[in-house]
């Protein structure tokens, strides 16, 4: 049986610049640099575009979109950086997107989902 046990949102837009490491940033007065002095992404959308819901048989992963979510990418990547799962939503389809997970080793895993308005990433751990 394979159950979810910590699931962290990030999300961002980025706009324009680079960043070289997302670890350790420090929020001064509006100054969006890590811990080494390199400039952040800036969250620009605080509003999240999906939710991760385990079923209860552990045999899926479903995402619940906000209705009015225009998604142009769904992928989920493993701690490898091998993408196990894509798929996308489009506006006006049912607003549930499930992920099969019974065949996926235990591990960390990212959801990646990429609309009009930026990414948004959730990391879950699959156990």
């Amino acid at each position: 049986m394979k159950k979810i046990v910590s699931i962290i949102i990030l999300t961002f837009t980025i706009i324009g610049f680079t960043f070289a490491s997302i670890a350790n940033p420090v929020f001064d007065n509006g100054n969006d640099h890590d811990k080494d002095g390199n400039k952040m992404a800036k969250t620009t959308n605080s509003q999240s575009t999906f939710s991760v819901v385990p079923s209860p048989q552990n045999e899926k992963l479903s995402l619940q979109f906000d209705v009015n979510a225009n998604v142009s990418s769904v992928k989920m990547i493993n701690n490898q950086s091998d993408v196990v799962y894509q798929g996308t939503k489009s506006r006006g389809a049912s607003n549930i997107l499930d992920i099969p997970i019974e065949d996926m080793e235990p591990g960390t895993y990212f959801i990646r989902v990429q609309t009009d308005k930026g990414v948004q990433v959730e990391r879950i751990i699959i156990q």
